[in-house]
């Protein structure tokens, strides 16, 4: 089956719509019906999506497109996780149901995208392997795995709102001419935190000029941008403000840059020493979070021939109770959308080089015998 057509998508990501009148839906996880043999180039992500299982059932899928990039579980329920379903508005079914025309449902057109939530009961069914009651071997026939696994998909993401700056035009991808570019953009990066929130980040589309970043609960289907990372398309001058995270001293030039990774640091900063997996999870304080900023193209680092480089930054995440209003979520109405949260600091953080004469010899100049230069006197 169709996946976009399976979720109910994109209409399902509307705000408006219930998901109680569609979700959960039902289904089951099972062993496709081959083994990992070796090769690479044969195990494509378009040959073992369309491979049956075994019991000759074929997966739910997106049809002629093959983009799921993250995935992330539940902390407080691993039985729970949630997966980026990137090309979803490219696929076939999504096409069909209003990406390729950018309807109401879809004005972002093809680049649209959303986060799926599911969850299975995997206990009974590794309990039904052990016991002997299943069927399917492994690789080694002693071995035996469940014939499935029941599973569910509990809703998706409401990605139809406009989440950064800029985006009530069509921008360069060719969005809606009435609506712009509202919805999520590729979802990249997916990470679940405590108390029932989500981080999820776009790749390189950069509607309106920035692949952004947002806080997203699950409950009540509302989103906050909180980061941003500069893109090579959008309103230039609008590139530097409090939604960039231009890694210091690198920006010389509008790139597609893009959050890949969310991390809660937490535990980093406060667990014990030695620590039980129980101590790391509460330490978890769903706050204070490390963020990577990729960068491509030609500023900064890759100026020294790297196309690829990243910078860690360390994100507060601001207190937003989701039960009651505020005028951070992002918004469906374009009459609604307040960017002087977006605060312009053009030239701020953009690259300054400053030229100085001096007579002091650069000490850290001298490198071919190794680091010694580091121990002489001039």
């Amino acid at each position: 089956e169709d996946m976009a057509t399976f979720l109910d998508w994109p209409q399902s990501g509307h705000p408006g719509f219930d998901l109680s009148t569609a979700f959960p839906k039902p289904g089951k996880l099972k062993p496709i019906e081959r083994m990992f043999d070796g090769r690479y180039t044969n195990w494509t992500a378009g040959r073992v999506n369309t491979m049956p299982t075994t019991d000759g059932s074929m997966p739910v899928k997106m049809t002629r497109r093959g983009k799921q990039e993250w995935g992330s579980t539940n902390p407080d329920k691993p039985n729970q996780w949630a997966i980026a379903e990137t090309g979803l508005g490219g696929s076939t079914g999504g096409k069909a149901r209003g990406c390729e025309d950018k309807t109401d449902a879809c004005p972002m057109g093809t680049s649209a995208s959303t986060v799926t939530f599911l969850e299975a009961d995997f206990q009974p069914a590794l309990e039904s392997a052990v016991n002997g009651l299943s069927t399917t071997t492994a690789r080694n026939p002693a071995h035996t795995l469940p014939d499935f696994i029941s599973a569910r998909v509990t809703g998706v993401m409401a990605d139809n709102h406009y989440f950064g700056p800029h985006r009530t035009v069509p921008g360069p991808k060719g969005a809606s001419d009435d609506l712009g570019q509202r919805g999520f953009a590729g979802v990249d990066s997916i990470y679940w935190l405590k108390g029932g929130k989500i981080l999820a980040s776009e790749d390189s589309y950069a509607p309106g000029g920035f692949n952004m970043g947002i806080l997203y609960d699950v409950n009540s289907r509302k989103g906050v941008p909180i980061v941003g990372a500069i893109g090579r398309d959008g309103i230039n001058i609008g590139k530097m403000n409090s939604v960039a995270m231009a890694p210091f001293g690198s920006y010389s030039s509008p790139t597609n840059q893009e959050m890949t990774g969310f991390y809660d640091a937490g535990a980093a900063l406060s667990a014990p020493v030695p620590y039980t997996p129980q101590e790391i999870y509460e330490a978890y304080d769903a706050k204070h979070i490390i963020v990577n900023n990729q960068m491509k193209g030609s500023s900064g680092p890759m100026n020294e021939g790297f196309y690829y480089s990243s910078q860690t930054h360390m994100v507060i995440l601001p207190d937003i109770d989701f039960t009651k209003p505020s005028p951070l979520y992002a918004p469906y109405d374009p009459k609604t959308l307040d960017e002087s949260h977006f605060i312009s600091a053009y030239g701020k953080y953009r690259r300054k080089l400053l030229f100085q004469n001096t007579d002091i010899e650069n000490m850290y100049d001298d490198w071919h015998l190794g680091h010694l230069d580091l121990n002489t006197t001039h």
